[in-house]
């Protein structure tokens, strides 16, 4: 255990030496979080601009907006990282080593993307308190979001990993990462709110990685239901598992299968 945690503080540690990429990444969160929330608003006031849509306030749909971004624009670059390491040759540095390449990843990738979205969510309540005013939330509001937040992060961190260890397999895993991030975008609840889709399509987000990747955590946070929370947390879950499992399937086959030429 020791030297996973080793791996974790090194791997915070390198990330904030380069804080200038910090402050960039939240100046694009506040950003995108203030266009798409007037979006929202505007769409409302179009609509009518009573009641609810999908049976959540405009409020709520935003405050799920934000835990949201603050997850999209937190998450590390883990698909390209692992994708140009397999591309030039360097994984095979990674096969000496006393741990796992899979769990490597994890746990250098996962420091990042905790330092990264503590600050975010900092700065995305900030934001949401000064737009939309206090938000209407319980202790287990609180607590239950927080869970799915944490959960959530590894959903979206070993989906992002499937798909790099994909260039095991193929020579350019661009459009596949293109393909897989549009669908997150989508039925994540990254920019359009899921309680505007279709009713067909609003079942098939919630079931799906995407939704379960934050934008569930957010309609907790604004609207306990245990309920609901409980079907959100195991949704996680068995995604999770699922995504750890196809990881260590791809690199275990790939890896017997390797060859390396160059010099």
């Amino acid at each position: 255990m020791q030297k996973y945690l080793s791996i974790f503080a090194i791997a915070y540690k390198n990330h904030h030496v380069y804080l200038a990429n910090i402050l960039g990444m939240n100046m694009i969160f506040v950003l995108r979080v203030l266009v798409i929330i007037t979006l929202y608003r505007a769409v409302f006031e179009l609509s009518g601009g009573s009641g609810s849509i999908g049976g959540y306030s405009i409020e709520q749909l935003s405050w799920a907006l934000i835990v949201t971004q603050v997850l999209v624009t937190s998450k590390p670059k883990t698909t390209s990282e692992i994708s140009m390491e397999i591309k030039t040759g360097k994984i095979v540095t990674y096969f000496l080593n006393p741990i796992s390449y899979i769990w490597f990843k994890f746990f250098e990738g996962f420091s990042q993307f905790l330092g990264n979205i503590i600050p975010g969510l900092i700065i995305g309540f900030i934001i949401g308190v000064l737009t939309l005013g206090v938000p209407h939330t319980s202790i287990a509001g609180v607590f239950g979001s927080l869970v799915l937040i944490l959960w959530g992060m590894l959903v979206s961190f070993f989906g992002y990993m499937v798909v790099g260890l994909c260039a095991f397999f193929m020579e350019d895993i661009e459009v596949l990462r293109w393909i897989y991030s549009k669908f997150d975008m989508i039925f994540g609840g990254n920019i359009l709110p899921i309680p505007f889709l279709p009713p067909l399509l609003q079942t098939f987000a919630f079931f799906s990685p995407f939704a379960a990747a934050g934008y569930t955590a957010g309609l907790v946070f604004v609207g306990f239901d245990a309920q609901k929370f409980s079907m959100f947390l195991l949704i996680q879950i068995v995604w999770i598992v699922i995504y750890i499992l196809v990881c260590l399937w791809l690199y275990e086959f790939a890896r017997r299968r390797l060859v390396v030429n160059g010099g």
